[in-house]
């Protein structure tokens, strides 16, 4: 019987004191040194669009995770259909919060091509090119003319 006594006791244990919880960090600064605001690079689960339009610098953000569209770091609630080419996205958005401001409108395109998606951002008829790291290299006939 004391053997069930004491394999009790060990069963309970005292209440843990809590932790501090750390500070959150610093939010990131999304500026370069010049203090121009720029958007992040496309990564394989976010596609982002940055250009210029109504003279603002404009970014469209999507998620391919959530589905969900930002522009200008607003959420912009989406239709969402398939087509002959894939499935199509639309969405209207303002590119600044003045009175002013004209209403755009966007389509987001996904489309399969070998295996892969591929899309692409249509902003009032106009194709918007993806913001994203192309490596500088020259042309495969391109020749260094030093000598001449």
């Amino acid at each position: 019987m004391s053997i069930l006594l004491t394999a009790g006791k060990k069963g309970v244990s005292k209440p843990k004191s809590a932790k501090p919880k750390k500070k959150a960090s610093q939010p990131r600064n999304l500026q370069t040194p010049s203090g121009d605001p720029t958007p992040p690079m496309s990564t394989d689960n976010t596609k982002v669009w940055y250009w210029m339009c109504d003279d603002e610098p404009t970014t469209v953000m999507y998620s391919e995770k959530t589905g969900e569209v930002w522009a200008n770091g607003s959420y912009w609630d989406t239709n969402q259909y398939f087509s002959e080419e894939g499935i199509a996205i639309d969405f209207n958005f303002l590119v600044n919060q003045t009175e002013q401001a004209q209403m755009h409108s966007g389509r987001i395109k996904r489309i399969e091509h070998n295996a892969r998606a591929i899309y692409e951002l249509y902003v009032d008829g106009c194709m918007i090119i993806e913001h994203k790291n192309y490596e500088a290299s020259p042309p495969a006939n391109y020749q260094d003319k030093k000598d001449n």
